[in-house]
């Protein structure tokens, strides 16, 4: 009797195909890999349309670790060798086979190696894309992939969109650089104050309690406060955790979204960060879409996921309604409100000269710089306002012990 060969694996692919009626059917199959599944279709009389595989655990596991592990700076050096291969008039299909004989992610090399199998049976290339958009590549390199296939600018494409995807990445990278040390600092201060509330200031007034002493203002609130998180440090831990994903959650609904974003665009200071990271990252995304052959309707419709804001989105979509019934592009975006009057001349400007991809970028460029030096203002003043805060907090403990000690060492002189 014949023994399996351990190290064959069965897969499982979901299935879209034709009857021999011409009927369209879906089902699931199991096969080694998707070529001997499109094999065991036909065998029985399928024509197979499109075929995946259903993710299984092993594969979500891969994906999580992609993710966590620098996907975009991957994406970025994959974008570059592919338009270098292509450029060298290398065809598409060895292109992707080097790119994915080259890459050391698992699961980047696996979805590479699929499209490569799609593109060598006939598929287009921005089809076979299309299969994973939004879970690694997005709207935008899909969108601009399948308008070079008809201008025959595929290089030039891949070559710009790595440029994109560095830029934001930059951008990203570098906020979150300077974001990290308050962050860090903030976590490690309540961490200590928890630890001293909970543990040491206890033992420490332990012999203020059980005096006859009238015990100063200060040292009450510490006692009662301390026995406070002491009998109550669970809800102390867990409240602002369920009151965060609470808020999440809330966020994400139409409405919750809605009056967020209202309210973030109240905060001083921080409204007007949150306000230019969003025309920066429209303004880059809109010159790389335009750059790459998309039409202005279709380059709106994009842009209206990828924003951050609501609010902006919804603008966004009022845009694209007035450049459908012939409104210029830097007059509808003054109506919306949204943009500051610089950026409408630059765009206005574009509009004049034919140039509008160069002045998008310019706009991109001076509003990623704004908000990497209002970001850098800003935690230049979280900083001491960080250290002030700690050291009245240390006042109060230190004046919450020593009141004390100064009363009991007069009543035994």
């Amino acid at each position: 009797m014949l023994r399996p060969d351990p190290s064959f694996t069965m897969n499982t692919f979901s299935y879209q195909a034709l009857n021999r009626k011409g009927r369209r059917v879906t089902g699931t199959i199991s096969a080694a890999d998707r070529r001997e599944s499109r094999l065991l279709l036909r065998k029985d009389g399928f024509y197979p349309i499109q075929i995946a595989e259903r993710a299984s655990k092993e594969v979500s596991t891969l994906r999580l670790g992609f993710r966590s592990r620098g996907k975009g700076e991957e994406l970025v050096v994959l974008f570059r060798e592919l338009s270098t291969l292509v450029s060298a008039h290398l065809p598409l299909v060895e292109a992707l086979g080097a790119v994915a004989s080259s890459l050391r992610n698992e699961y980047l090399k696996k979805v590479i190696s699929e499209i490569r199998e799609d593109v060598a049976e006939g598929k287009s290339f921005s089809a076979a894309l299309e299969n994973y958009q939004g879970r690694l590549f997005s709207p935008v390199f899909v969108h601009m992939v399948k308008a070079s296939e008809r201008s025959g600018s595929l290089p030039i494409v891949l070559s710009r969109f790595a440029d994109f995807q560095e830029k934001s990445l930059y951008l990203k990278n570098r906020i979150l650089s300077i974001l990290t040390y308050p962050i860090v600092m903030t976590i490690v201060g309540l961490s200590v104050l928890f630890f001293l509330f909970t543990f040491v200031v206890p033992t420490l007034t332990k012999i203020f309690a059980e005096s006859n002493l009238r015990l100063p203002l200060f040292t009450t609130i510490l006692l009662k406060f301390s026995n406070f998180l002491r009998g109550y440090w669970l809800l102390v831990l867990f409240l602002p955790v369920t009151l965060i994903i609470g808020i999440r959650r809330y966020s994400r609904t139409p409405s919750g979204s809605l009056r967020c974003d209202r309210l973030k665009l109240r905060i001083p200071f921080l409204a007007n960060i949150l306000r230019k990271a969003d025309i920066a990252n429209f303004s880059r995304t809109l010159s790389a879409l335009l750059s790459g052959g998309v039409d202005l309707l279709t380059s709106f419709a994009i842009l209206k996921g990828i924003v951050q804001s609501r609010l902006f989105a919804q603008s966004i979509e009022r845009t694209r309604q007035d450049l459908g019934k012939g409104i210029p592009l830097s007059n509808s975006l003054a109506r919306g409100k949204f943009f500051p009057p610089a950026a409408l001349s630059l765009i206005a400007a574009g509009e004049k000269s034919g140039e509008m991809e160069i002045m998008l970028t310019k706009i991109a460029d001076l509003y990623e710089g704004e908000v990497e030096a209002k970001t850098m203002r800003l935690i230049s003043l979280l900083e001491p306002i960080m250290i002030l805060l700690m050291g009245l907090v240390v006042g109060f403990l230190v004046l919450a012990i020593l009141l004390p000690i100064f009363e009991i060492s007069q009543t035994i002189r």
